[in-house]
């Protein structure tokens, strides 16, 4: 990777550009806000749209539908304290010739390790654009010791998983009412059925054991489409 520069937007101050990527890591990334925003027009492939990120309370935007599904599995898989899309332009030299990039997510992680993340379809991850970007993206993520994500189209099972769990995520109704007990009962490794058993109302209990799922505080595997007899246990998120 040849010489590499950064240029970005604050949300109280003039555009930065082409400054070198280690001020990335002496700045409050905080203050970044989206190089570009979400477009409409009459021929565009994409749809794109907002997203609410739980974790963050906050929307997100994304350029497609990919991207939404990747901020999906992120809400639910890592412990996000901030977010931002589309957060900087790359720009670089390879073979020669000049190249720009925007990676599509930045995260700040509840653990301080700062996520750069792309979202690109099977189909294009060996092009030869997407292997220039993602080149540049390692590169930087490596000089400031973040992590650098590629995400494509996960699984379809576990992609049901989380599109299901998605519209629980949000604090339901009577969690405090059956919180404890369905705890008690992911530690002896019921399974979804048994779990939610002689719990009434049912209605109020269900939206409960889902949240509990999605928020990790109870374990299942996820690479199997959720069904009663999905066992369950003690998560990794208490």
């Amino acid at each position: 990777m040849q010489k590499i520069t950064v240029s970005l937007l604050l949300a109280d101050g003039e555009p930065i550009e082409r400054r070198e990527i280690e001020l990335l890591g002496r700045m409050e990334l905080r203050d970044l806000v989206s190089v570009r925003q979400p477009g409409a027009y009459k021929t565009q492939k994409h749809i794109p749209g907002y997203f609410w990120m739980e974790q963050t309370k906050d929307l997100l935007w994304y350029e497609s539908r990919l991207e939404m599904m990747t901020l999906k599995t992120l809400d639910y898989e890592r412990d996000i304290e901030w977010a931002v899309s589309q957060p900087f332009l790359l720009s670089f030299k390879w073979e020669g010739k000049n190249y720009t990039h925007v990676p599509d997510f930045l995260l700040i992680l509840k653990d301080g390790t700062r996520l750069l993340v792309n979202a690109k379809p099977k189909r294009h991850l060996s092009s030869a654009r997407s292997m220039r970007s993602f080149s540049a993206c390692t590169y930087l993520a490596e000089r400031l010791n973040w992590e650098y994500v590629t995400r494509s189209e996960p699984p379809p099972e576990y992609a049901t998983n989380i599109n299901w769990l998605n519209g629980y995520k949000r604090r339901p109704f009577a969690l405090e009412k059956f919180r404890n007990e369905l705890l008690d009962r992911a530690k002896q490794g019921l399974s979804i059925g048994f779990a939610l058993r002689e719990l009434e109302p049912t209605a109020f209990a269900r939206p409960v054991l889902f949240y509990l799922m999605w928020s990790r505080q109870i374990g299942f595997d996820p690479t199997r489409v959720l069904a009663d007899d999905t066992e369950l246990w003690c998560g990794d998120a208490q």
